[in-house]
């Protein structure tokens, strides 16, 4: 699954990228950004989703 981070919505609290490193990491604007080509499975990504306290993480269209 792909995902992606809304950059309008995302607060930067990291939390993305603390519970899931190889999957999300900090852009130059200080806000989360997904890694471009990596995997992450469906469990961890609903995971991910729920756990973003702004829901800017969705999956990608």
């Amino acid at each position: 699954m792909i995902l992606c981070v809304d950059k309008e919505k995302c607060i930067s609290c990291l939390s993305c990228v603390a519970s899931f490193p190889a999957n999300f990491q900090i852009g130059e604007d200080g806000k989360s950004e997904y890694v471009t080509g990596s995997e992450i499975s469906n469990q961890d990504a609903a995971s991910a989703i729920t756990s973003c306290p702004v829901e800017a993480i969705s999956e990608a269209s």
